[in-house]
């Protein structure tokens, strides 16, 4: 167990900060779990605990269908614009009104376009370009590329809080939302949970962003990109990666809900079904608060 964050998290309750604070100061999300769940450990009060289960997730949502994205690139040079407009229109006509992200919306300075080759002129794209739709709601857990703008001293995630009020920021790396009673992860790479600690509350499902590829999977699974996948690097080590985007579809049941997760790509530029898996879920009886 990690003491020193343990002992951080008491302090900083002590000075009056909330969870909330302690997240706009870039304190990532996991990292607050694992000290909320410490300094009850090291001080058997009850209000850590409570706390810890109040926050392991950001929100509760009970809608039926998601999309869910990862890796739209947003001003570099392997954006492609052409499969967001498709994606968000194909949740239109399915009355999806909650977007599930997994990171990497921007370039952070990486590979940038011309066209968007100041850090000013990035993020002024990324608050603008990012699709805001009337009752669409979006969760967004901030991947690698994201991050790269802190060298300059940009915070996206406070950028996007302050300017967006559809999309809620769950942290960088790792956030988590529950589906119903299920716990579901949106990570960046998938390391995080690599080295938890015994008494971690697992995630129902892993939905991880950054490899480009897609495989659909329980607890673990991979969310394709949404931009140009024809670069250099993955001709390297011989893969070949179609963009695209995943579809969630939840049917409850008196003990278990459904959980349908679709594949969609853009072959050849056309888009299509490739993939189909549904788990069922046992229903949790942790009682939490939306």
């Amino acid at each position: 167990m990690n003491v020193t964050m343990g002992e951080r998290v008491i302090w900083m309750y002590k000075q009056g900060f909330t969870f909330e604070n302690m997240l706009d100061l870039d304190i990532p999300y996991h990292k607050l779990l694992e000290g909320l769940y410490c300094a009850y450990v090291n001080t058997k009060d009850e209000f850590f605990k409570e706390e810890y289960w109040r926050h392991c997730a950001a929100k509760t949502l009970e809608e039926k269908s998601y999309l869910i994205l990862g890796d739209d690139h947003r001003g570099s040079n392997i954006e492609n614009t052409y499969y967001s407009k498709v994606a968000f229109s194909y949740a239109k006509k399915l009355g999806i009104q909650v977007v599930l992200h997994g990171g990497d919306i921007s370039d952070g300075m990486m590979d940038p376009s011309p066209k968007y080759a100041t850090v000013e002129k990035q993020i002024d794209y990324i608050v603008n370009s990012y699709p805001k739709i009337d009752g669409v709601s979006h969760y967004i857990t901030l991947g690698n590329h994201d991050k790269k703008y802190r060298s300059v001293g940009v915070n996206l995630a406070n950028i996007l809080r302050k300017k967006r009020e559809d999309i809620q920021v769950l942290g960088f790396d790792i956030g988590y939302v529950r589906i119903f009673s299920h716990l579901v992860s949106l990570e960046h790479g998938g390391n995080t949970l690599k080295r938890r600690p015994d008494w971690y509350l697992l995630p129902k499902l892993r939905l991880v962003s950054h490899s480009h590829g897609m495989d659909i999977g329980r607890p673990l699974t991979y969310v394709p990109a949404l931009c140009k996948n024809d670069v250099q690097y993955f001709k390297n080590v011989g893969k070949k990666y179609y963009p695209g985007f995943l579809i969630l579809n939840v049917e409850n049941e008196k003990n278990y809900d459904l959980f349908c997760v679709s594949g969609y790509q853009f072959v050849d530029e056309k888009l299509k079904k490739t993939d189909e898996k549904s788990f069922y879920l046992s229903k949790s009886l942790i009682k939490t608060k939306k």
